[in-house]
């Protein structure tokens, strides 16, 4: 199982650490009062992202990449889980498709001086 693999079961199991978290935080008896020894499920008061692929063996930079893909394109979301294609693949994959998105105004005055030329053209004929 490759790193990116690992950052979308982070990314899966980060929402029931999340949870957790809330939890303790209710539990709370206010500043400077630690709940983690009522809880037995968790020792670690971090940040759910981090604890999530600290579980995984991946970092928690590729599980925030995970989740901005899971956002962006989540068909590529499932082949990096499928291991058809790497997280570094699918952040290219995104760029392209937005690039894309948008001409640049170079391009796009010229695909409009081609056009109104083209009907001037289909006009006198």
């Amino acid at each position: 199982m490759n790193s990116g693999q690992r950052a979308v079961i982070a990314l899966e199991i980060e929402p029931l650490l999340a949870k957790e978290s809330k939890v303790r935080q209710r539990l709370s008896k206010g500043p400077g009062v630690k709940v983690v020894k009522l809880l037995t499920t968790s020792k670690n008061t971090t940040k759910a992202a981090a604890q999530a692929a600290k579980l995984t063996g991946t970092n928690r930079s590729y599980v925030a990449t995970a989740k901005k893909i899971k956002a962006d394109a989540p068909d590529l979301l499932k082949k990096i889980k499928s291991g058809k294609t790497t997280i570094q693949d699918a952040k290219r994959e995104i760029s392209r498709r937005a690039s894309h998105l948008f001409e640049s105004p170079q391009n796009l005055a010229h695909r409009v001086r081609t056009f109104v030329y083209q009907n001037r053209l289909k006009q006198t004929i």
